[in-house]
Formats: structure tokens, C-alpha cells, sequence
């Protein structure tokens, strides 16, 4: 009964900040994201389960930004692109709580993303066109270390590909390097992507065979 009355108190004292908040032009549902991560820390305080902390942290941190941003304390127009960050923190903690190397591709490559998302907005996709492929590629170059070393090279493969499309297409920006990019994204690309892949897919086969 006392964790009701808890509740039901909470809950009338946060409708009462939010509506005096309206005067500052604070979205309620930005204190309302905001309280919820941090009940759910609360949670992970009191019960210490995983989950709770994980979209906890998630919650406050988005409800945080959100009121600095209502408050014009922090101007931030990247929510998608930090949430994308993030998300990869959360599967990194994942991965390293439970050790489930599947986790560990998402922990990686949605950060990079976020991060390339990030560096277009400001600087324009003409501009830093190649980072896509380098962050891909130090994102597979960190899978690698993180869960592959001394198992698999696949993911160091994958990243050192990325990593020199990245860099001939950053070659080609700077006219170090005389390559057509509508060539290069029309053929060239395709076939290097077409025979990776065929080359994991004979290895993983005549793994099988061995088996």
C-alpha cells in the first residue's frame, strides 16, 4: 500500500512540475522520459536487474538532453544519431556482462553510424562520404579485438575492406587519385562486395564439408 501512495504522490508532484514547466516551454513528455529513467535506475538500485539499468540510463540521458534543449541550454539536433550511440553503449555492456559475441556487431557498427550521421549533418555528404566507410571499417577493426582475436579473421577482413574503400574514395576527394566515382559506386563497389561475399560463403561451405 505504501509504494502506491509512493506512486500515486510521485506522480501527482511530476504533473505539477510539468505543467508549471509549460511556461518555459519544457515538454511534459520530456519530463516524463526523464522521470522514467530515473525511476527505472531507482528499480535497478533496489532489485539489481540488468535491464533496469540499461534502459535507465537510456531514458535519463535522452529525457536530460531534451530538457537542455527546451530550456535552450544545450541545442541538440542529433537525437536520432545519439540515440544510435547509445543503443551501441547498451549492446557493448551487454556483451561484456553476458559474453554473447552477437551482441558485440551492433555495440560497434551503431555507434560508427551515429557518429557518420552526425559528421554529414554538420559538414555535408559530399564532404565526408568516405567516413562511412573508415568508421565501418574501425568498427570491424574493434569487433576483431573485442571478441575475435586469435579466433576468427573475418571481421578484421571486413573492416580492412571498408577501411580501403574509405581511403581510395578520400584519395579521390583530394584528386590524389584519378578514379570516377559513379564508376567506382556502379561497378567497382558492387563486384568487391559480391566477392567478399563469395568468399565467405565458399569458406563457411568448406567448413561444413570438413565437418
Amino acid at each position: 500500500m505504501e509504494r502506491k501512495n509512493v506512486l500515486i504522490g510521485t506522480a501527482f508532484i511530476l504533473f505539477g512540475v510539468s505543467l508549471y514547466l509549460k511556461k518555459f516551454n519544457v515538454s511534459a513528455s520530456d519530463v516524463f522520459v526523464l522521470f522514467l529513467g530515473s525511476f527505472l535506475l531507482y528499480l535497478y538500485r533496489t532489485k539489481r536487474q540488468q535491464p533496469f539499468l540499461i534502459f535507465g540510463g537510456i531514458f535519463t540521458v535522452i529525457g536530460a538532453l531534451s530538457l537542455l534543449d527546451d530550456l535552450r541550454l544545450f541545442r541538440n539536433d542529433f537525437y536520432f544519431e545519439v540515440f544510435l550511440i547509445l543503443s551501441g553503449l547498451v549492446f557493448l555492456y551487454i556483451y561484456y556482462s553476458r559474453g554473447s559475441r552477437g551482441f558485440v556487431y551492433p555495440g560497434f557498427i551503431l555507434p560508427a553510424l551515429g557518429t557518420y550521421m552526425i559528421l554529414e549533418h554538420v559538414f555535408g555528404k559530399s564532404r565526408v562520404e568516405p567516413a562511412f566507410f573508415i568508421l565501418l571499417g574501425i568498427a570491424f577493426y574493434l569487433i576483431y579485438f573485442a571478441a575475435y582475436w586469435g579466433h576468427s579473421s573475418r571481421p578484421l577482413a571486413a573492416g580492412t575492406l571498408m577501411i580501403l574503400i574509405g581511403l581510395l574514395l578520400l584519395a579521390s576527394r583530394l584528386n590524389l587519385l584519378a578514379i570516377d566515382l559513379h564508376v567506382f559506386s556502379d561497378y567497382l563497389l558492387p563486384a568487391l562486395l559480391v566477392l567478399a561475399g563469395s568468399g565467405v560463403l565458399y569458406k563457411s561451405l568448406g567448413n561444413r564439408r570438413k565437418t
